[in-house]
């Protein structure tokens, strides 16, 4: 993958995307496919914040290692180690037949959407490109 910064206002789009589809579809019981939407909503969202910051990034779904390659100060990181860890997993396992469907619990993916929700809040702050800015262009 490139690591062209001009990139990383497109990757938050479609990582605020994938947050609105996980919302929808909590709110439609669907906790399995929320979850896998949320992976892939902080999977681009620390892809932006990479591209925002120069770094390349690489075609990988583990949102930990990503996490680490964005070089937060550990105490930050470490409050959504547990989250990136729990979803790459079941981005895994909900997407290959190695044992069945995972049964998640919707709270439990609520503490995953604020978690979620927090993360974007920090890298909006720290990484990523302004979305005024980009109506400017």
């Amino acid at each position: 993958m490139s690591s062209d910064s001009s990139c990383s206002a497109e990757w938050i789009e479609l990582a605020r995307a994938d947050r609105k589809r996980a919302d929808i579809l909590l709110d439609a019981d669907d906790p399995v496919g929320a979850a896998f939407h949320l992976q892939q909503a902080i999977e681009k969202l620390l892809k932006a914040s990479l591209l925002a910051k120069g770094r390349q990034v690489r075609r990988t779904h583990d949102l930990e290692m990503l996490l680490d390659e964005l070089g937060l100060p550990e105490e930050k990181s470490d409050v959504f180690r547990g989250t990136c860890r729990d979803l790459t997993f079941l981005y895994i396992a909900t997407r290959y037949p190695v044992g069945g469907i995972p049964q998640i619990d919707v709270a439990e993916v609520k503490t995953w959407m604020q978690a979620a929700s927090d993360l974007f809040e920090l890298l909006s702050n720290v990484h990523l490109p302004n979305r005024k800015e980009k109506n400017h262009d």
